[in-house]
């Protein structure tokens, strides 16, 4: 599974990047992803087995 350490954000985190999408969306290219699924990723870290994962929860 691909796995990260990162961060939801909170609903007015979503709301002012909403707003921005909204103005920035015609002249920045890119797949937008809807506010409830923003979040921040601390480290990214690719393909990981399910001991790991559990590690990593623990």
């Amino acid at each position: 599974m691909r796995a990260f350490v990162g961060y939801f954000t909170t609903r007015s985190i979503h709301e002012h990047v909403d707003r921005f999408r909204e103005e920035a969306e015609d002249f920045v290219k890119g797949k937008w992803v809807e506010p409830q699924n923003f979040h921040m990723t601390f480290q990214f870290l690719g393909e990981i087995n399910r001991e790991r994962a559990i590690g990593v929860l623990k």
